[in-house]
């Protein structure tokens, strides 16, 4: 399957006492690295259930995770492509990518939760340590494995739906605000504000384009943005960049240290 997940507090429970706050803390970070993400709330059984949002610190930890996968949006986003085009997992058994790796084929407990990152979630209740296996492609060759909890920047992503004049607005739940807004001199500005700083911005803007003009240009910071080949170079890159989508047609632009942006439109 492609695309896999879980029902983030269960649909049928069986158990006595009702689980605590540790284990749906738990589910909800094997959430954020699986192919689906939600919580069930409904379903059946014996007795009163419970979930992560009944606890006090319940919502603090779900909004953590969330925030976390939806950083990776770009990545996920990817990774689904890959699924659709080649039907591997976005969940990945290691037999799948370190074929070579007898010690890593034999591991229970983690998988690679697309091409890059590895996870291994903890199963143990009241674990305070996990061991984690690397893994290589034989011969004492393999990635270079880093901790992402510390080199993950802040990454947004925000798809824009313009309306038939060109203009958008809407505010993020922690309080950015994206404008786009069409000028008179044929261009369209965006801007963001309230995010923080070196924020890196994923923006898929779509919008009446058949009846304004294509995008001919992008410009941030008073620089023309490079024409990326395809949806996937915007978001690979390390820098800023764009790509007009015309089977789509939406505009895929990334902003890096900068919030705003124009885009100058010719006729089609």
């Amino acid at each position: 399957m492609p695309y896999s997940g879980s029902d983030i507090s269960g649909f049928e429970w069986y158990v006595d006492p009702v689980p605590d706050l540790e284990l749906w803390a738990r589910w909800t970070a094997v959430g954020s690295v699986s192919g689906l993400m939600h919580e069930q709330g409904g379903g059946k059984g014996p007795g009163a259930k419970s979930n992560i949002f009944e606890f006090p610190n319940g919502t603090a930890i779900w909004r953590k995770f969330v925030k976390l996968r939806t950083q990776l949006f770009p990545y996920i986003y990817t990774q689904a492509h890959i699924a659709h085009e080649t039907g591997l997992p976005i969940m990945r058994h290691h037999l799948l990518t370190f074929w070579n790796d007898s010690l890593a084929i034999q591991q229970c407990y983690q998988y690679m939760f697309g091409e890059s990152f590895l996870a291994a979630p903890v199963v143990n209740q009241g674990a305070t340590r996990w061991e984690v296996y690397l893994p290589t492609y034989g011969e004492g060759l393999g990635p270079l494995w880093l901790d992402v909890g510390s080199t993950l920047q802040d990454l947004r992503n925000a798809w824009i739906f313009a309306d038939k004049d060109f203009s958008a607005d809407g505010r993020t739940w922690d309080g950015l605000i994206y404008s786009l807004q069409r000028s008179l001199d044929n261009s369209v500005e965006l801007t963001v504000t309230g995010a923080p700083t070196n924020s890196t911005h994923i923006l898929q803007i779509a919008g009446p384009w058949s009846a304004y003009g294509v995008p001919a240009n992008v410009t941030s910071g008073g620089s023309d943005l490079p024409l990326e080949t395809s949806w996937e170079a915007v978001l690979a890159g390390s820098g800023p960049g764009y790509y007009y989508d015309q089977t789509q047609m939406v505009l895929w632009i990334k902003l890096t240290e900068t919030d705003s942006a124009s885009v100058t439109l010719k006729s089609m």
